[in-house]
């Protein structure tokens, strides 16, 4: 046991090496015999020799656990009525050398405390009777201040943290440290305050100077923060030429006097035993030891369910009496613009193409800004909405739907479930055309035709809440319903008919008669994701890493998997929680194009 300096004490165990012939107290690690090299020491998160029952450490040969042909060390600590067993692979002498590679402590122990039973915080808590929520090596004391959340912490208000380490001086003298922060801020080394920047207070600096040896030396850093603005950023003019500049992290480390920390420093960490535990010869556990997942992928046989308008395409839909659109109409579009394309484009028409003041019905997207323009006329005249620049953007999907009330007197539209238009409409009866309902097109001289892909258009003889056209959406269309006029999904594999699902049989002519006109049938996306258990891998690797960035094509190194396809990684994953903590948060994020979802413990913790 060793003073910590702060009423407590830190626990060291020194392991000596030897053979069939005995222990080496002063083995030779480095190779050089002029040196004496001292036992490995190590920094257990609980004593050895004054331990109790519920909080001690034992330590054991655990034999060649990794397989890597040196011997492994177990460490079994058991703090209150759990243990946790560390193991340390073993590795050449070289590397267990006093002094060979401080490089493997770089960084200071940075413990983050977030008060949560604390209204406020305006001076320094007692960080030793506190428990850390978050543990982690910080490369720097390096916050700059932020009136948003304070980096990688999850409380932005009314928290503490602590930094300590070892700070290594390479000239002797003096040297002079600025601590800023916003709250309060104090710095130590060696144990004596060196900088008090203490109080409630902004973003202000403190200095302070202390007279240090060349070597290492110990250093710690507090603050604490209370609300609005938190930072804190420690900086320093070491004696010489050097100058002021921020304490660099090539000086800075969590334990830099050859003590190997269990607790930060280990390979692999075993949880959730009850009780205490004893750990020996523990046998080969190389499975959990990160080989990787499983990474499996699959080439997936898709259908058509979209079709691509070109700009000269169109659908057309004869007219009947259940598609005159006179009277309150509901129509729901799912809908992706082209890149590149510009100007006003017709979406979906029911007009006798005159133009203005003589539309049923007209819905248009202006390409070049992403506005929408929604329409219709009486026998008093045109009635239209604009919906600004901006409400579209290319290559994204919108899921839109107008709602045209004429006994209410109300019109409404919704983008993607939002309610982008509330207005009113004249309750007289539309304009009646006995013109073709044209799908990506129109009648009028002169418009051009819409320039991307349709892959559902809906169209009720009612108004449908905000509700009702998420559902139709989110869990399709009942086709049943005598209120449906059309409802064309696009998903035929062949021909030029549009097959209409509703029970009038609108059917639709791809092209309207003209081979020119006829759109592309497209793969919109797909759907959903497969049932994994019902396929089998087209492809199956081990991956180390889940890190496929910006693949155009061959993904994963696979000259089949460009397009339509889907990929499934399952394991294991050993979570190492920092410090004593047998349990805490776990932070999982997914970046995709398309879509993704993590399952942990066969919970969803990710859908994106």
């Amino acid at each position: 046991l060793v003073p910590d300096g702060a009423g407590g004490f830190r626990n060291f165990a020194r392991i000596a090496f030897g053979s069939a012939a005995g222990l080496n107290p002063a083995p030779d690690l480095d190779g050089d015999p002029s040196t004496q090299d001292l036992p490995v020491t190590f920094e257990l998160p609980a004593p050895v020799l004054f331990g109790t029952a519920s909080d001690h450490s034992e330590i054991s040969a655990a034999g060649d656990v990794n397989g890597d042909g040196y011997d492994d060390i177990a460490v079994s600590v058991t703090t209150g009525g759990t243990s946790t067993v560390y193991l340390v692979f073993g590795r050449p002498d070289a590397q267990w050398a006093a002094g060979s590679n401080p490089e493997q402590d770089a960084g200071l122990l940075g413990e983050y405390f977030y008060l949560g039973g604390f209204a406020q915080v305006v001076n320094f808590p007692d960080y030793d009777s506190l428990n850390p929520d978050l543990v982690r090596v910080d490369s720097q004391v390096n916050f700059p201040n932020t009136g948003g959340a304070f980096p990688g912490v999850g409380d932005s208000d009314v928290f503490a943290a602590r930094w300590t380490g070892q700070i290594r001086i390479d000239t002797a003298g003096v040297h002079k440290f600025f601590l800023s922060s916003d709250d309060g801020s104090r710095l130590y080394i060696d144990d004596q305050l060196v900088v008090n920047n203490g109080g409630l207070h902004g973003f202000i600096e403190a200095s302070g100077s202390i007279e240090l040896s060349e070597g290492f030396h110990d250093i710690r850093v507090e603050m604490f923060e209370n609300f609005g603005f938190a930072g804190v950023v420690l900086e320093w003019d070491p004696a010489g030429s050097t100058g002021r500049q921020l304490v660099p992290n090539n000086v800075l480390f969590r334990d830099a006097r050859d003590v190997f920390n269990v607790l930060t420093d280990h390979d692999v960490a075993l949880t959730g035993f009850t009780g205490s535990v004893s750990a020996a010869a523990a046998g080969d556990v190389t499975p959990v030891i990160g080989n990787g997942l499983t990474g499996e992928f699959y080439k997936l046989d898709v259908t058509a369910d979209a079709l691509h308008f070109d700009g000269g395409d169109q659908v057309a839909v004869p007219d009947s009496a259940s598609l005159a659109m006179t009277g309150t109409s509901t129509v729901e579009v799912r809908f992706k613009m082209d890149s590149g394309a510009t100007g006003w484009k017709a979406l979906v028409h029911k007009t006798d193409g005159l133009g203005f003041g003589s539309r049923t019905y007209s819905l248009w997207a202006n390409q070049s800004d992403g506005q929408l323009y929604l329409s219709t006329s009486d026998a008093t005249g045109e009635e239209y909405w604009f919906l600004p620049a901006g409400t579209l953007q290319a290559d994204q999907w919108y899921e839109f739907a107008s709602v045209i009330d004429r006994t209410t007197g109300e019109v409404h539209a919704y983008l993607n479930g939002v309610e982008i238009l509330d207005s009113t409409v004249r309750t007289g009866t539309a304009v009646a055309t006995t013109n073709a309902l044209l799908i990506g097109a129109s009648f009028e001289a002169g418009v051009p035709g819409f320039t991307g892909v349709i892959d559902n258009v809906a169209i009720w003889n009612s108004a449908r809440s905000a509700t009702e056209v998420a559902a139709d959406f989110a869990g399709g269309i009942d086709n049943g319903s005598t209120d449906l006029a059309g409802h064309w999904r696009f998903e035929e594999t062949d021909g030029v008919q549009a097959t209409d699902l509703s029970t009038y049989g609108n059917h639709g002519t791809l092209g309207g008669g003209s081979a020119a006109a006829v759109p592309q049938r497209f793969v919109g996306e797909v759907p959903d994701y497969p049932d994994f258990a019902t396929l089998e891998a087209t492809h199956s690797i081990t991956d180390t890493a889940i890190g496929y960035g910006f693949v155009p094509d061959d993904f994963a190194g696979f000259d089949d998997l460009d397009d339509y396809f889907a990929a499934r990684w399952t394991g294991k994953i050993v979570v190492d929680i920092p410090g004593s903590a047998t349990s805490g948060n776990v932070t999982f994020a997914a970046l995709s194009d398309a879509r993704s979802r993590i399952y942990v413990d066969d919970v969803l913790v990710v859908d994106r």
